[in-house]
């Protein structure tokens, strides 16, 4: 049975397969926050977290208040449980039933997730017999808002159709954002022809495709496909060399060896006066602020004015 949470993908692919096994980091920390978020919106603690996580729950649990506006929030697991007419189910982070409006919580950067929350709201339109719901996502590392409203007849629509994408018999693949999370990005057809028509690339194409924005464009979508084949040769090759069978022009390379001096020679070095403590902390530089308020004593006020900004380089994402 299709996910709710599946959906976004299967709107891009109708052929997209979860890959089987353990959830990646960001998805265990995105679960992590949502049992946070559950559990201080029934009064529970905010427990001890990196001063990333705390600041987006805190941020969360204030915006789904707001949202509320004293109405009754439901957050219990049992409570919000998803079911959809046709069977499918999931559970979203919090309904606030007198708004007709449930919301879910959301960590990383902004992703598409409006299918998903047409499901939710299909099936929370049904349990209330209602005919308009309203989805809030809260991207809590973003620390915006964003809003959709459905009708019945829209929700049911956008599931539907996916649905039948999914179950026509003729679905064909593309590649798309969500490629390299399926269980078939090595086998995909449209992925193995991007990646032959990027290798067929000739010095003589491939300055017309820079002076070309189109194909520029179009280059970059096809090449990025690299990355998976080239993480999979990689562990491919480093297994086979491991086990002694010659994978020709490839070696592995014993690893850099490092020499340091622990802590706690350091601070001898202060202590016997050696060393000055400026000339120990120097070679060592700016320390993140995140790490500085981990070891921060959280007795004491934390001095926000010894935080100092530097702006990295803009990153070229797909849009």
């Amino acid at each position: 049975m299709i996910r709710p949470s599946s959906l976004p993908k299967l709107a891009a692919c109708p052929c997209y397969e979860s890959i089987p096994g353990e959830a990646g980091p960001a998805a265990q920390r995105g679960t992590m926050l949502d049992g946070v978020l559950r559990s201080v919106m029934q009064g529970g603690e905010l427990p001890a977290l990196e001063a990333e996580d705390a600041s987006a729950i805190v941020w969360s649990v204030k915006t789904l208040k707001e949202l509320a506006d004293g109405c009754k929030v439901l957050t219990a697991e049992d409570d919000c449980k998803v079911t959809l007419p046709n069977g499918m189910n999931g559970t979203c982070d919090g309904i606030i039933p007198d708004k007709w409006a449930h919301v879910d919580l959301k960590s990383g950067r902004f992703r598409n997730y409006m299918e998903q929350m047409a499901a939710y709201a299909l099936g929370l339109m049904d349990q209330h017999c209602v005919s308009e719901w309203t989805a809030r996502l809260l991207f809590c590392d973003e620390k915006q808002v964003v809003t959709h409203r459905f009708t019945y007849e829209s929700a049911q629509s956008i599931v539907n159709n996916i649905v039948e994408a999914v179950e026509n018999p003729a679905k064909r693949p593309s590649v798309c954002e969500y490629c390299s999370w399926c269980a078939k990005a090595e086998t995909c057809p449209p992925r193995m022809a991007a990646m032959e028509t990027s290798l067929a690339t000739t010095q003589e194409t491939f300055a017309a495709v820079l002076e070309d924005v189109v194909r520029l464009g179009d280059f970059l979508e096809k090449a990025k496909v690299f990355e998976k084949f080239w993480d999979s040769a990689k562990q491919k090759a480093r297994e086979l060399l491991e086990a002694g069978t010659d994978v020709p022009g490839w070696k592995l390379q014993k690893g850099r060896t490092s020499k340091f001096v622990a802590t706690q020679h350091q601070l001898d070095a202060i202590a016997t006066g050696i060393l000055t403590l400026e000339a120990v902390l120097e070679p060592h530089g700016a320390m993140s602020e995140k790490k500085f308020r981990e070891i921060w004593p959280k007795e004491l006020p934390f001095p926000d004015a010894v935080v100092e900004t530097k702006m990295a380089s803009k990153s070229l994402v797909q849009i």
